[in-house]
């Protein structure tokens, strides 16, 4: 397995000093500015025009065999941190030859806690992808609402994924019931319609909160965990979930270090992301 993790700045800056194989088949420094990113592939794409119509995957100018798939993660939370924290996780996730980009969402709270933020920064999230549509093979947009997912899909031609979705349909494969456990009682109807929009309202157990300021026992990793396993034992026990999603960007640490407390699966929203886009790329 090989990738790499790269970190955009909110001005668009990515932080890397690798090199590689660019699209262009010569080797460079890696790129250092995301349009300087988005230039070398438009000018494969208009070669490849150039030269007969259409950028076939097998032609050399082009070759998609030889160069990293590249991964957009647009972190719809204003937290350069979280963002940091979610390219690792997608980065460790990865079992192909990929890499992962963290774009940081600027007009949004750090923490989205209510439907109106969620709402809100879906027209942001819509922005970013726009503004690096060819640069990526690949969009995850990580707050669990998928905020601006159906935009990105009607306006990009890469195929986009949000990790709300992917964690319901993983946590559903099987035909298993499935409970998330998460900080937010404000996203709670949220949370609810996404699973009826995916057609598994029937399988939905509900969601179990963590007690107390979702924002504080965020900033308190101890205090999370321990108060995201309560929340998960009640959804197994209370509610005959046989599968638990820990429903929140900024939760997929400890969603990561649940796991072995318990019996059944416990869905990692950024893993599942990972996996879902990666599939969608090969088709």
């Amino acid at each position: 397995m090989a990738f790499h993790a790269f970190l955009m700045a909110p001005g668009g800056s990515i932080h890397t000093k690798s090199s590689q194989k660019c699209p262009t088949g010569d080797s460079r420094a890696a790129p250092d500015d995301v349009d300087e990113l988005t230039a070398i592939v438009q000018e494969v794409w208009i070669g490849a025009t150039a030269r007969g119509g259409r950028c076939q995957r097998s032609a050399a100018v082009f070759d998609m065999t030889k160069i990293r798939r590249r991964i957009l993660l647009i972190n719809p939370n204003s937290s350069t941190a979280t963002t940091a924290m979610m390219v690792g996780i997608a980065s460790a996730s990865l079992t192909s030859d990929a890499e992962v980009f963290g774009v940081t969402a600027m007009r949004a709270p750090a923490m989205i806690i209510d439907a109106d933020a969620l709402n809100a920064a879906g027209a942001e999230v819509a922005e970013i992808a726009r503004r690096h549509e060819g640069a990526f093979d690949g969009i995850i947009v990580a707050a669990f609402g998928d905020p601006g997912l159906a935009e990105i899909r009607a306006s990009c031609v890469a195929p986009a994924v949000g990790i709300g979705e992917s964690a319901i349909v993983a946590a559903a494969a099987g035909h298993r019931r499935f409970g998330v456990a998460t900080t937010t009682p404000a996203l709670v109807e949220s949370i609810t319609q996404l699973a009826a929009a995916l057609g598994l309202a029937d399988r939905f157990t509900g969601t179990r909160l963590t007690s107390g300021d979702p924002v504080a026992v965020t900033a308190d990793p101890p205090a999370l965990l321990a108060a995201l396993a309560v929340a998960t034992r009640a959804c197994i026990e209370q509610d005959g979930a046989q599968a638990v999603i820990i429903g929140g960007g900024p939760l997929a640490q400890a969603a990561h270090e649940l796991q072995p407390l318990f019996g059944v699966p416990i869905i990692r929203p950024i893993a599942a992301a990972v996996a879902r886009i990666v599939a969608k790329m090969a088709d």
